[in-house]
């Protein structure tokens, strides 16, 4: 089972690493739903840990439609990150019809080079995440699509889950957002995809603020392994 927990500091990735997290999504702004981090923190970050590092690609909080001057600002994004030692990128684009807008995915796909592409909640947004994620998986960059299932009750939300795991089998359905010690459990039970993202629930008050709480990472991890 993958275990991903997000970062948004040094101190935080190393103590997801202690944990035993399996990686990590690196971002800032975590209250305004992850934002590109720093090219020094992403650096260092990368330097540091030993276990996978994701970067999050996103200019602005204001939703996930896209200005020409935005993608110009994501491909030198990618170009820092390539002199990294990051695992891969987390990005994600609607158009205004609330379809994945494929232009644009597939300009920043020609600069990523070898490294694996995740396509977020941003997926969420969209129309229908199963037609979406049928679309993402014609790309052979992307690996892993982030979701929480959509729009709708949890038990809507776990179905369509189950239904873009059987439309992409081959891609990793990485499911966060929401995601505790307390029912993942049941998610795991209802979608089976092995593979999680925490965010809040492993950190000082639930809070995006404040950074990792390591006992929580540890209790949260450790339960894992259990289910």
């Amino acid at each position: 089972m993958l275990i991903e927990l997000i970062a948004t500091t040094l101190d935080d990735a190393i103590a997801i690493e202690q944990a035993g997290g399996g990686r990590i999504e690196l971002i800032t702004g975590f209250a305004e739903g992850g934002l590109t981090p720093g090219i020094g923190l992403i650096a260092k970050v990368c330097d540091t840990v030993h276990i996978p590092v994701n970067v999050m690609l996103r200019p602005h909080s204001n939703g996930f439609l896209y200005s020409e001057n935005d993608i110009s600002v994501m491909k030198y994004d990618i170009s820092a990150i390539l002199a990294t030692k990051a695992y891969g990128i987390v990005t994600g684009m609607l158009n205004s019809s609330g379809h994945i807008d494929t232009d644009q995915l597939e300009q920043l796909l020609s600069c990523v080079k070898n490294l694996p592409v995740t396509f977020h909640r941003a997926i969420d947004d969209s129309v229908d995440p199963v037609t979406s994620v049928k679309i993402l998986a014609s790309y052979p960059e992307i690996k892993t699509v982030l979701t929480s299932g959509g729009k709708g009750s949890f038990a809507e939300r776990m179905d369509t889950i189950r239904k873009m795991k059987e439309t992409a089998p081959r891609l990793q359905i990485l499911v966060g957002s929401g995601i505790t010690l307390d029912n993942i459990a049941e998610v795991h039970r209802l979608t089976g995809t092995g593979a999680y993202h925490a965010g809040t629930a492993v950190r000082v008050d639930n809070s995006p603020i404040l950074g990792i709480d390591p006992q929580k990472a540890q209790e949260f991890i450790t339960f894992t392994q259990t289910i």
